[in-house]
């Protein structure tokens, strides 16, 4: 009888285990299959533009431009009532009064009315500025004179008072002619007058008619 009780009890206790492994086993396999975790969304990539950076260009203030051609230029000599007389480098569309402010200006001696401060300049240029009671030369100040045609100077044998007299040679230009025949010999031609310096090719021209080389 004892051994039917013990035999009884096992098989409960068998069947208590039983339930409960069971139970743990639909548990295991709930959880197991469960639904799964929504994955993280992915990172949304950067957005890009289709607008176009411009690119630098020259055209930014104070940016230079490496083609510009430069300024053509001319160079003329200025002589008499002027604070610096001298040859000058000036712009090709300068005029008289750009060469008087180039050369410091009037003296207080300075006959401004004798000179036209608007006429443009010519590249080789002579410019005398006449002081008050001297005579302006035609065409070195723009103005025609009164006085009849300038008799033919022989550029061998003149002073330097005669070669003054001359439209468009100055005290200065007019040394500098005697200087050039002291040191060179006498001149073989009228053309030679170029070799000196402050005569340019529009001068030259000026004075052709009114000086020879005597033979």
């Amino acid at each position: 009888m004892n051994h039917l009780l013990a035999l009884a009890r096992r098989h409960k206790r068998l069947a208590a285990a039983s339930v409960i492994a069971l139970g743990l086993l639909i548990l295991v396999v709930q959880w197991a299959t469960g639904p799964a975790q929504p994955a993280p969304a992915a990172l949304a990539a950067p957005e890009i533009s289709g607008e176009i950076v411009p690119e630098l260009t020259n055209d930014l203030p104070g940016a230079a431009s490496l083609a510009a051609t430069p300024e053509a230029t001319l160079i003329v000599y200025i002589s008499g009532a002027v604070q610096a007389p001298d040859v000058y480098q000036l712009p090709a569309m300068a005029r008289i009064k750009d060469l008087v402010l180039a050369a410091g200006g009037l003296t207080a001696d300075a006959d401004a009315e004798q000179i036209n401060l608007a006429e443009r300049l010519a590249d080789g240029q002579h410019i005398h500025v006449p002081r008050i009671g001297e005579a302006a030369p035609a065409d070195v100040t723009g103005q025609a004179t009164d006085s009849g045609p300038a008799a033919v100077i022989d550029i061998n044998t003149a002073s330097a008072a005669e070669l003054d007299g001359l439209d468009g040679i100055g005290q200065a230009l007019a040394q500098r002619i005697v200087d050039y025949r002291s040191a060179n010999g006498p001149f073989k031609s009228v053309e030679e007058l170029g070799n000196v310096k402050g005569i340019g090719a529009a001068l030259l021209e000026k004075l052709t008619p009114f000086v020879t080389v005597g033979r």
